[in-house]
């Protein structure tokens, strides 16, 4: 019948009506699922660029780091590690702490972004007390020291090309990286003992006040100069010719006359003994060279082709020693 028709159409569209709301739930909890999911990601997301902590524990950590002496430890806290890290070790730091200890940290934050910090440090270094600003970056989950380290310039201590020892290490190098210590400075050749080359770092922002380093030699250099000149002067006067080449004496002979070389005899006839009391001292300018006063009187003979008797009477006033990295050569004037 037409009337049970209709009733089973109207069924269905209630039906039909029915499975499309259900439909529309079912797409709008979906949207909300995601964009609750997206919201969820990018809060995730943010959290991970947003250090943990505060700047002033990667300041106290450094610090402290450095007070024990923990090279490895104090450079995690870097930004950007130096790339010459020769003298950033735990030998260097504990030579500094001996002489001249880091204590009493005290750290504060005076400026803070979401990406940048200021932290104000104090901390007493031997005798000295430190007061310094920490410039401190954030670093994904970190915050990090902008600087940790100082570039010192070894060169202005004016020792020219000696190899030096800071903090018991030889280093050959005219600048280094160094923590804020006190560095003592001393010569790694035995020759040469240094005064006045100590300096102290306090904190990375601060270079140390270098002056000029006094070079002297030390009793194992004048040592090694009186025996090389010794054996410069014996060689002098082993030499067959009328003028020895270095030797600071020599002979002229008359014109016309022809000297037979293997008669040149020399001698020392006074003042050999001036060179054991030998006083050298380094030039201003290069500590690579010495000079020494001397009265040292030399006499020459020797036979013509004719056999005629020659001569000559000389002396030696100076000793000069050139102090290279193998040896010391003599040359006398």
């Amino acid at each position: 019948s037409e009337r049970g028709k209709a009733h089973a159409r109207r069924r269905w569209l209630v039906r039909g009506g029915l499975v499309g709301s259900a439909i529309g739930i079912l797409i709008v909890a979906l949207v909300v699922v995601l964009a609750t999911q997206g919201r969820f990601s990018g809060a995730a997301q943010t959290a991970t660029g947003t250090p943990t902590g505060n700047p002033e524990d990667a300041v106290s950590g450094y610090l402290n780091a450095l007070a024990h002496s923990d090279a490895q430890q104090a450079l995690s806290f870097a930004k950007l590690p130096p790339t010459d890290q020769r003298m950033l070790t735990d030998e260097v730091l504990a030579a500094s702490n001996a002489s001249a200890p880091l204590r009493r940290i005290e750290v504060r934050t005076t400026e803070l972004t979401d990406y940048r910090a200021q932290v104000e440090a104090g901390y007493a270094l031997g005798e000295q007390q430190v007061t310094e600003s920490f410039t401190v970056y954030a670093v994904g989950t970190e915050w990090k020291l902008y600087d940790v380290t100082r570039k010192v310039e070894l060169g202005r201590l004016g020792t020219g090309d000696l190899p030096l020892r800071v903090n018991g290490v030889t280093i050959t190098a005219d600048s280094v990286e160094l923590f804020p210590g006190r560095y003592e400075v001393s010569a790694a050749d035995e020759r040469y003992r240094l005064t006045n080359a100590g300096f102290v770092i306090g904190s990375p922002a601060v270079g140390p006040d270098l002056g000029a380093a006094k070079v002297e030699l030390s009793g194992a250099g004048v040592k090694q100069i009186v025996a090389a000149a010794t054996r410069g002067l014996n060689r002098c006067l082993a030499v067959r010719e009328l003028q020895p080449a270095g030797c600071g004496f020599g002979a002229v002979v008359p014109k016309g006359t022809v000297v037979r070389s293997d008669t040149v005899r020399w001698k020392v006839t006074k003042g050999r003994e001036t060179l054991t009391a030998l006083r050298p001292v380094l030039d201003a300018n290069n500590p690579r060279l010495a000079t020494a006063a001397v009265q040292i009187r030399v006499t020459g003979t020797a036979k013509d082709t004719k056999g005629g008797e020659l001569g000559v009477a000389d002396s030696i006033t100076t000793v000069i020693a050139a102090l290279g990295a193998d040896g010391i050569e003599i040359t006398f004037d």
